[in-house]
């Protein structure tokens, strides 16, 4: 005798799917009211979840890898996962630029830090920008100044796939 279950659409979702190390992401079940599922992480072990009378679980969780269901309601699932990919805290490490310059006169800042992270960079006038850094490591991006003064090059984030932002508290003076 095979027992078939009823199973409505269980959903299972990682908000976000992309964080950096040492941040969190919530792990989220959707089903049936007060359904019952099992569940495994990406180190194999597992947990036993009871859904909400709203047909809702949740669990902070910061594990690289697939989160997988096993059972819903004692039915065995195949292939119901959410996968949290977590990558390393990118980086910003320096500003290379002169520290003098002229008005109205081109003046290139080298930007060095994690391949393929943004960053925005605010140049003391304008709007902020951002930058891709390249496959090297290093971006590089021409500013000329408007008019004298004294001005401070500030790198106000940094984030990977749009996620993982911080602020890598980078700054480069120039008068």
């Amino acid at each position: 005798t095979v027992n078939i279950g009823e199973c409505t659409d269980l959903v299972v979702t990682n908000n976000p799917s992309l964080i950096c190390t040492g941040q969190n992401s919530t792990l989220r079940l959707e089903g049936d009211p007060n359904a019952v599922v099992v569940l495994q992480y990406p180190d194999l072990s597992t947990t036993t979840a009871t859904l909400d009378v709203n047909g809702v679980w949740e669990q902070v969780v910061s594990a690289n890898g697939d989160y997988e269901v096993l059972t819903y309601n004692g039915v065995t699932m195949v292939g119901v996962t959410s996968t949290l990919d977590v990558v390393s805290t990118p980086t910003v490490d320096s500003i290379t630029a002169a520290s003098t310059a002229c008005e109205d006169v081109s003046i290139p800042f080298v930007f060095t830090g994690t391949a393929g992270a943004t960053i925005t960079v605010d140049f003391g006038f304008g709007a902020p920008i951002n930058l891709v850094i390249g496959g090297s490591g290093t971006v590089t991006h021409n500013i000329m100044y408007p008019n004298p003064g004294s001005f401070t090059v500030d790198v106000t984030s940094v984030s990977v796939n749009g996620s993982c932002s911080n602020d890598p508290g980078v700054t480069h003076a120039i008068t």
